[in-house]
């Protein structure tokens, strides 16, 4: 799968593994597994992370976290269509039993 984004792309990032809000952020880059962030809350090695824009959430893990708010993601798992699967979702849970 092909993950497709503009240079500055707005995201939003939510830290997984501890109490953190959702933050706002910008994607810098994507190599390989390597995703770079430039993040508007501050990030630390090891954080677990939901990276969501358009159709896609990245699931990964800080691998490199900067004071400027640089941070790399070393992506683990990718779902696109993210949108279209949450409206399925909430259709089957109306759904009355």
């Amino acid at each position: 799968m092909e993950i497709t984004f503009d240079d500055g792309q707005p995201v939003k990032i939510t830290v997984l593994n501890r109490f953190a809000p959702a933050a706002g952020g910008r994607l810098a880059a994507l190599a390989g597994k390597d995703l770079q962030v430039d993040a508007e809350a501050p990030l630390s090695s090891g954080d677990l992370v939901k990276v969501e824009w358009g159709e896609y959430l990245l699931l990964g893990e800080v691998s490199k976290a900067q004071a400027d708010g640089r941070a790399t993601v070393e992506v683990e798992h990718v779902l696109a269509e993210a949108p279209q699967l949450e409206r399925q979702k909430r259709a089957w849970v109306s759904v009355p039993g």
